[in-house]
């Protein structure tokens, strides 16, 4: 990124990339003479980085956190379209699909996935696999092979609303379908999250959709990504 920063012409030093673990962004965040922080990850640690700003010379401070942003799929939604949505962004659009329990099984197919990034993301990753194993288990739920931090695609079915697998991100090949039966039910069920961020109705018609978007907190588009670059900033959540 520093080469190309350089090649597209910005002066020296207008730019600065500095890397490192957790205490580096600490120093950041405690600085006196840094008037802005920017911060993507955990919402634990964006609590901490946001004290640390606080503590210091309370410098202006932008979080996105975690979040589990609905997908809610209608029995007359466009399938092909509706899968595609989900797996938008690495996962991160739709990663909490709501789907009419008459749907459920054009969910049910994986494709093939990368190595998870190194032990400590793929031990994590499986503790939420065994943990997700109370539910109905579609297929994965195991590592493949020996070398390598490779994890089998893996959906659940149905978890617990109150379970670790269905509240929290999981940053791996790991999903949750819930499955519903009325508007009232996945109205209920997308807003049953502490978590900001955005999602989408998906119907075909837009009737059902067009009818809940009233009803759901933070930002939420019609079979779509949501055009944040266009519209007022409204969430509200972590």
């Amino acid at each position: 990124m520093g080469d190309l920063i350089k090649r597209v012409g910005f002066p020296a030093g207008v730019i600065q990339l500095l890397s490192g673990p957790g205490s580096t962004g600490a120093l950041l965040a405690q600085h006196m003479n840094v008037a802005k922080i920017s911060f993507t990850r955990s919402v634990a640690t964006g609590k901490k980085v946001q004290e640390m700003a606080l503590e210091s010379n309370m410098k202006c401070v932008i979080l996105e956190l975690g979040g589990k942003s609905p997908a809610i799929v209608f029995n007359d939604a466009d399938i092909d379209s509706s899968v595609k949505f989900v797996f938008e962004n690495v996962g991160l659009e739709g990663h909490r699909p709501e789907v009419h329990q008459s749907s459920e099984t054009a969910f049910s197919e994986t494709k093939g996935l990368g190595p998870l990034a190194d032990r400590s993301q793929f031990e994590r990753v499986m503790s939420f696999i065994e943990i997700g194993k109370e539910a109905k288990l579609v297929t994965g739920g195991a590592r493949v092979g020996d070398k390598g931090y490779y994890v089998a695609p893996t959906l659940f079915v149905d978890p617990g609303l109150d379970t670790k697998i269905y509240k929290e991100e999981i940053f791996g090949p790991v999903g949750t379908v819930r499955t519903f039966s009325t508007e009232e039910e996945v109205v209920e069920l997308a807003n049953d999250t502490s978590f900001g961020l955005s999602g989408t109705p998906c119907d075909d018609v837009y009737i059902s959709s067009g009818r809940m978007l009233k009803q759901l907190r933070n930002i939420h588009s019609l079979n779509s990504l949501p055009a944040r670059q266009t519209t007022q900033w409204a969430e509200t959540d972590q």
